[in-house]
């Protein structure tokens, strides 16, 4: 079995250095120190350009990842959206439902800040 630098490691598995560094650490790829510098061992049923799935590179499975992490920031954006749209219709009483609802909230409000009495004062005076 050839022995070679994590560098040339990388480049006869089609990986960056990192990924090597990864599979030496979960024991996937040989590798021992000599000196100050690793010496990897391919052999040569280690798989070209990927990890352990077939035809799926580490590079691949990060961005797998990042962007399964991305579609969730998105979904959450999208509510965030919706969320401020709604507080919009709300103030421009875009519908009945959302007039009254406003009419209801500012209510709450208001009687928060000035306490019960204007609601419990008789409305015709």
């Amino acid at each position: 079995m050839p022995e070679m630098t994590i560098l040339e490691a990388a480049a006869r598995l089609g990986v960056s250095e990192n990924a090597v560094r990864k599979r030496i650490r979960r024991g996937s790829i040989e590798a021992r120190k000599d000196g100050e510098r690793w010496v990897v061992t391919i052999d040569e049923n280690d798989q070209v350009f990927g990890s352990d799935e077939p035809g799926r590179g580490e590079d691949d499975a990060d961005r797998d990842l990042l962007l399964d992490q991305l579609f969730r920031e998105i979904e959450f954006l999208q509510g965030q959206i919706a969320a401020k749209d709604r507080v919009i219709d709300l103030l421009l009483g875009r519908s009945s439902e959302a007039t009254t609802e406003l009419s209801g909230h500012l209510r709450h409000v208001i009687d928060g800040m000035l306490g019960s009495r204007m609601t419990t004062e008789d409305p015709a005076r």
